[in-house]
């Protein structure tokens, strides 16, 4: 059986914030690390020293929503500093299956992530 795929690499990206809502969901706004970027971006922050994108990733159908939510708010409260993506990924701890996936989110500083049991994720790429 497929799952949806991760389109990009979010490593070393910066999480920018993240929202709640409408329902049992999660969006996550996440700067991506420039090496990352496809040419378009890449060449606009090097000469130009314009900021990479911010892409999002939607959580929906959040069985765990409480945890997840209570993890970033928790994060969100430490305003000196801005949480570096280490992974994000299926969880290999946990077997996802249709309707079922299990996404695991690392961050740099060890032993700190949270893993999303999720019905769907969806992708978005910042329009600039």
């Amino acid at each position: 059986m497929q799952f949806p795929e991760m389109k990009r690499s979010y490593t070393w990206g910066a999480l920018i914030n993240f929202e709640s809502g409408p329902s049992r969901e999660v969006t996550l706004f996440i700067r991506r690390y420039p090496t990352d970027l496809d040419k378009r971006h890449s060449h606009k922050w090097k000469e130009n020293r314009v900021a990479p994108p911010v892409d999002s990733i939607r959580f929906s159908g959040i069985e765990n929503f409480e945890e997840v939510q209570t993890f970033f708010r928790s994060i969100k409260r430490k305003k000196h500093m801005t949480p570096i993506v280490d992974w994000i990924a299926y969880d290999p701890k946990q077997k996802s299956k249709p309707g079922q996936l299990f996404i695991a989110m690392f961050f740099d500083s060890p032993g700190v992530g949270v893993t999303f049991q999720c019905s769907n994720f969806v992708e978005s790429e910042d329009p600039s």
